[in-house]
């Protein structure tokens, strides 16, 4: 959804269709009704489909979580040393208000910080293992495959 509005990018149209109002909570069972026709359409005569979306990079959306959380992992801190000192400062915030379930809080906010962090690092992975695919996809490996079987026939192991 870009504005409030729905579009699909086809390579074979002049631009852009809009298929309609959404909003980020309802797009997909917007989306849904028009993917199934395409589908639908094309369902005799053709077996291959290619849908794509496009999303931020989960890294991103990882990153910005892992921020969000860490300011409340202080906020939480703050609170709790707050209450032990038995100050009456007064927080304006959703977080508990009792030291045992702030402790719970922060356990709960460093599991979770921790498994973004994997997952960033599993994204890392994937980018680096992606870069190698396409190194070696796009190199040229028929001046090896020569020599190879020039060895080869030199040395009387073909068939």
């Amino acid at each position: 959804p870009i504005n409030g509005k729905l579009y699909e990018l086809d390579g074979l149209k002049d631009g852009p269709i809009c298929l309609g109002d959404c909003t980020k909570e309802n797009w997909l069972e917007k989306v849904m009704p028009e993917i199934q026709k395409r589908i639908e359409r094309y369902a005799q005569s053709e077996i291959r489909f290619n849908l794509m979306a496009v999303i931020k990079k989960l890294k991103s959306t990882y990153q910005e979580e892992v921020k969000k959380l860490e300011s409340r992992l202080v906020s939480a801190t703050t609170k709790i040393t707050a209450l032990a000192s038995g100050s009456s400062m007064e927080l304006e915030d959703d977080l508990p208000n009792t030291e045992e379930e702030l402790n719970q809080e922060l356990d709960r906010l460093g599991i979770r910080i921790e498994e973004l962090h994997r997952k960033i690092s599993d994204e890392d992975d994937k980018l680096k293992r992606w870069k190698v695919e396409n190194i070696r996809r796009k190199h040229n490996y028929i001046p090896f495959i020569v020599n190879l079987l020039k060895y080869l026939a030199e040395q009387d192991q073909l068939l």
